[in-house]
């Protein structure tokens, strides 16, 4: 069992919203860049982009944000000291508050690709242990073209409803 840990990192907020803030759409990505800019973004967040930890190694995959080098098996702490993870960070110009309904993904995997995903968020830029948002999610699917996952509830995290902007 391949597992990979999405993590995401809330460093500044935007001001509370009712629509989409950030999303990635890799049409058009070779696959093997380093980090990619958010391609929508609410006009009150920083420059916002996806990376991977220095473990993973980059692959041409047209069309996606893809890795090779995941670990057979492990865990999150497995993942975070091997670097071993890919990482969103919405960072947001001052003044303004963020609170967070949604996270809607799609995933696309090789046979060899991890099948097992676990997110979670940190507000400190993962200083300290971050938090689970839910369970693992167990993926097989080879689809070609992706298949989009149940979209994760975040409105009932407090931590992230209704956080300002760090000083």
């Amino acid at each position: 069992m391949r597992k990979v840990y999405l993590v995401f990192s809330l460093f500044f907020f935007c001001t509370n919203l009712h629509a989409q803030i950030a999303a990635w759409e890799f049409s058009g990505a070779a696959g093997n860049e380093v980090t990619l800019p958010a391609t929508t973004l609410n006009a009150n967040l920083a420059a916002t982009s996806i990376s991977r930890g220095s473990g993973l190694n980059t692959s041409a995959l047209a069309n996606a944000f893809s890795s090779t080098n995941f670990t057979a098996s492990g865990t999150f702490a497995d993942a975070i000291t091997n670097n071993k993870y890919l990482q969103f960070t919405i960072n947001c110009n001052p003044t303004f508050f963020v609170s967070l309904s949604t996270l809607d993904v799609n995933f696309r995997r090789s046979g060899t690709g991890p099948d097992n995903f676990q997110w979670q968020y940190s507000l400190d830029g993962f200083a300290t242990a971050g938090i689970n948002i839910g369970t693992a999610i167990s993926y097989t699917s080879t689809a070609t073209n992706g298949n989009a996952q149940a979209q994760i509830d975040l409105s009932g995290i407090a931590a992230l409803q209704n956080v300002p902007n760090s000083p």
